[in-house]
């Protein structure tokens, strides 16, 4: 069956401008799974984050048609420094999130130059809190990319397969939640990710994560309790998946920007 060039097109009202990218595009990564390897994209939502009145991709989530939750970079990121995050893995290309046994969630995430290198962990949440999934530190924002008013992913398909790719990839959006302001003195931007993956999950509790409190994390780290500002939204997939997302701006040098997994207990 002869190919034929796509372009798929999205808007987003609250961009600027026209982005044209190609499949191998990290912003483009929601939909590599279809476009690669003909799998079903499932239902995506970018996270957008408001600084000075720009709206900036950190990245897309995705509640994939076999239950998982993904999370994938709009940019490349690169963390460095930590015990937590392979050099191998570098740069981030996407974190997956499964349920393995009744209360029991497997993670993995895939990296590096060839996309290739993964890593999986277990994790394990508390009662009555949501599954908690990662956290991701930066110096600041103003690495990530601009929103696009029009976001353009050109890509050869198949021409018998059109009609279904497109209805099935067009399922996402958009989640704006506003950057804190910070406090005086240095300070570092932390979005922590917690999945919901049970009926009833915006029910459960979740919270930022004291990463600030970690000297191996920040250069001055705090002895004394702080008071930050923080922004939250949910990401709402279904009654029985969603992602809630804090973004804090705690004071403190990070020693370098950091992808980070909790591990909580009872």
């Amino acid at each position: 069956m002869p190919e034929t060039s796509v372009a798929l097109r999205f808007e987003f009202s609250q961009g600027t401008g026209i982005l044209t990218v190609g499949p191998q595009d990290q912003i483009a990564e929601p939909f590599r799974a279809a476009i690669e390897d003909d799998q079903l994209t499932g239902t995506w939502c970018y996270l957008v984050v408001g600084v000075n009145g720009i709206p900036r991709v950190l990245g897309a989530f995705v509640s994939t048609v076999g239950g998982r939750l993904l999370f994938s970079p709009a940019g490349t990121i690169t963390a460095s420094g930590s015990s937590d995050f392979s050099c191998e893995l570098n740069p981030l290309n996407h974190i997956t999130l499964e349920e393995r046994n009744p209360g029991s969630y497997a993670s993995h995430l895939r990296g590096g130059p060839d996309r290739r290198h993964e890593s999986s962990y277990p994790v394990h949440p508390p009662t009555g809190l949501l599954v908690p999934w990662l956290s991701l530190l930066l110096p600041d924002v103003t690495v990530l990319r601009p929103l696009p008013k029009v976001l353009v992913v050109t890509f050869q398909r198949k021409q018998s397969d059109l009609p279904r790719f497109a209805s099935d990839a067009l399922q996402g959006g958009v989640t704006l939640v506003e950057l804190p302001e910070a406090r005086s003195g240095p300070s570092f931007v932390q979005f922590d990710f917690w999945a919901g993956m049970t009926n009833g999950w915006t029910l459960l509790s979740a919270r930022p994560l004291a990463w600030a409190y970690k000297p191996e994390v920040v250069a001055n780290a705090s002895d004394g309790q702080q008071e930050i500002t923080i922004r939250h939204a949910d990401i709402r997939f279904s009654d029985a998946r969603g992602v809630r997302v804090f973004v804090s701006r705690p004071a403190g040098v990070l020693r370098a920007a950091r992808i980070l997994r909790p591990t909580l207990f009872e």
